[in-house]
């Protein structure tokens, strides 16, 4: 184990070179099964180190993704991000600045407002040379039935994991008596909406540039009280509606009727049109339970403990169950 640390503080260190710094004290931040982030201390200050996994493909553009997002952001003047020193594509590593600051876990309307000013400043950058050049972002879908599709593929995967082990059987219950049934309802709705409405397609003109992972869980409060965006993995252009359902849906803050409207009329007119609005209306329990499947990912691990699983299978009714109001407010009570 000290060897493994070992071996892992030279390769920092050497490349912690390319930007003349020698790390005094390394902390290893998070490790998920995207990225490992460690905290560096020097003399000349404390940095970001960050290595990418590979995903599925062998060529990951995880890396990339957020190596264009900063360059594209800083090249457009917005300095709400952190600073990026150094990367190697190829290596699948950077270097960034460490923010000092605060997580946002109770967040206020201020921070809410903070929050959106930031995801409209993107909005001003469209235009620019860099613009063009950003990827579309992860799980980006401008087809309403492929959204649909991509959210069936990631619950048929999962239910198909849970066929394989007897120890899943209470994952395959509440995909069977719950997430199914209520897909396949929602999945009726959309097919008939769509014989009536103009609403299956995103125009070129109608994207976003969106942060994509979007939420408090990626924003610091700095000591300067400056607020602090960060982690664009799954950074790029999007569809709005896309973006409007994850900052309602977000595990970690799922919003009540009164933020939700909240949150419609500061983007209304600016972010989102009333075709927009209508696409979040039927797209919104599709969007959840792309959530729940995020939540089971474990499942998908070679041997996910028994332990683990259970919590994470717990997590994932009570979203879906926390999530039940809000869904029928969008469907229902949204203003049409």
């Amino acid at each position: 184990m000290n060897n493994k640390l070992e071996l892992k503080k030279e390769i920092i260190n050497s490349r912690m070179q390319s930007i003349n710094c020698i790390p005094m004290s390394y902390t290893k931040v998070s490790e998920g099964i995207n990225s490992e982030v460690y905290k560096l201390e020097s003399k000349q200050g404390n940095y970001v180190y960050k290595e990418y996994k590979l995903g599925k493909s062998s060529k990951d553009e995880r890396i990339k993704a957020e190596v264009d997002f900063i360059n594209h952001l800083q090249s457009n003047g917005i300095d709400q991000i952190p600073k990026l020193f150094n990367y190697r594509l190829d290596e699948l590593w950077s270097i960034q600045s460490w923010e000092e600051g605060e997580k946002l876990e109770k967040p206020s309307l201020k921070d809410w407002e903070e929050l959106y000013a930031f995801i409209l400043v993107l909005q001003e950058t469209k235009k620019s040379s860099s613009a063009s050049s950003l990827p579309l972002a992860a799980d980006a879908r401008f087809d309403l039935l492929q959204s649909i599709s991509l959210t069936k593929e990631k619950i048929t995967d999962l239910r198909r994991l849970s066929e394989q082990s007897k120890e899943l059987e209470i994952l395959r219950n509440f995909l069977e008596k719950q997430i199914i049934p209520s897909f396949e309802q929602t999945e009726n709705k959309i097919i008939q909406e769509l014989s009536k409405s103009n609403i299956r397609y995103i125009k070129s003109d109608e994207l976003i540039i969106s942060p994509s992972d979007v939420g408090f869980h990626n924003v610091i409060k700095n000591n300067s009280n400056k607020y602090i965006f960060m982690d664009f993995e799954y950074a790029g252009w999007d569809a709005p509606s896309k973006l409007i359902c994850d900052l309602i849906l977000q595990p970690n803050h799922i919003q009540n009727n009164q933020m939700i409207d909240f949150t419609i009329n500061h983007f209304k007119g600016k972010l989102i049109s009333e075709k927009m609005i209508s696409r979040i209306r039927i797209l919104a329990n599709i969007y959840r339970i792309k959530w729940v499947s995020i939540i089971l990912n474990i499942a998908k691990k070679k041997k996910p403990g028994k332990y683990q699983l259970e919590i994470q299978i717990n997590k994932a009714k009570e979203y879906f169950s926390e999530t039940k109001d809000a869904i029928y407010y969008i469907e229902n009570k949204l203003a049409k």
